[in-house]
């Protein structure tokens, strides 16, 4: 058994050993806490890397420098979804994918709005595969087919109309995939009028008038019509093809209409 005295005696050493422990304890903490903030805060989790895939036609400094994502920001700082709505402002983007890679890397990944008609309103404009005006053509690439024929004041006071002739537009337009007349380059122009429906002129001139409804269906005869081999319709010169009927088609060369 130890005695008061020794008891007192041995208690200032046993408090400077807790306290050693606690400053010891406490010491680890704190450089833990420095390499931690040091790191965080430091290089390592910042961005330096930006990659970008799909683009056809834009470059990767525009995307980069539209996403808002810049060198050197901490990694925690990017919005992905942010980053995603800012790259949508450019009118050839179609979809944008932003993921971040850690530690240090942003992959970027768009796809673009492809033109598939020029669309002739006050201004002449790219139609997209669904339909889509989204942005004013520039005239050094305007090799597309046209489609022409639209109000301009419809845009604003019938848009669903629109809307429709545009999607039936493209519905005639990819009818000819495919077909044994030629094929979606062969056409020069798809004519709407509001009386009469849809006219496709090809690129050598000849006429087709679909009227409404079932470009299908019409081709189809139109197709039948070329294949026969007891009278055969050459296409190879201009002519006017009146598809606009339920079982027949009118053809006739088109200098008889010169007169």
């Amino acid at each position: 058994m130890f005695s008061k005295t020794s008891t007192k005696t041995r208690l200032p050493f046993i408090l400077f050993r807790r306290i050693l422990r606690i400053c010891f304890a406490g010491g680890i903490i704190c450089v833990g806490a420095f390499w931690a903030y040091s790191y965080f805060m430091g290089p390592s989790l910042r961005i330096w890397k930006v990659e970008i895939t799909g683009q056809e036609t834009i470059s990767d400094i525009a995307l980069h420098h539209l996403s808002d994502i810049h060198f050197g920001t901490h990694v925690l700082a990017v919005d992905p979804e942010y980053a995603e709505k800012e790259l949508l402002r450019h009118p050839w983007i179609r979809s944008a994918k932003v993921e971040i890679e850690y530690p240090s890397t942003v992959r970027i990944h768009v796809s673009e709005h492809k033109p598939t008609l020029l669309l002739a309103l006050e201004k002449m404009w790219y139609l997209s595969e669904e339909g889509i005006p989204f942005r004013q053509a520039d005239s050094s690439n305007i090799d597309y087919p046209i489609l022409t024929g639209i109000p301009n004041s419809w845009v604003n006071k019938h848009p669903h109309i629109v809307k429709k002739i545009i999607d039936d537009a493209l519905i005639l337009f990819k009818a000819f995939e495919g077909s044994a007349i030629g094929s979606p380059n062969d056409l020069s122009e798809i004519v709407f009028e509001k009386n009469t429906g849809f006219t496709v002129i090809l690129r050598n001139g000849t006429e087709i008038i679909f009227g409404f409804y079932e470009p299908e269906e019409r081709l189809e005869r139109l197709r039948q019509m070329v294949i026969n081999t007891d009278h055969s319709l050459d296409l190879s010169q201009p002519k006017q093809i009146i598809l606009d009927a339920e079982r027949v088609a009118v053809v006739m060369p088109l200098s008889s209409f010169s007169d």
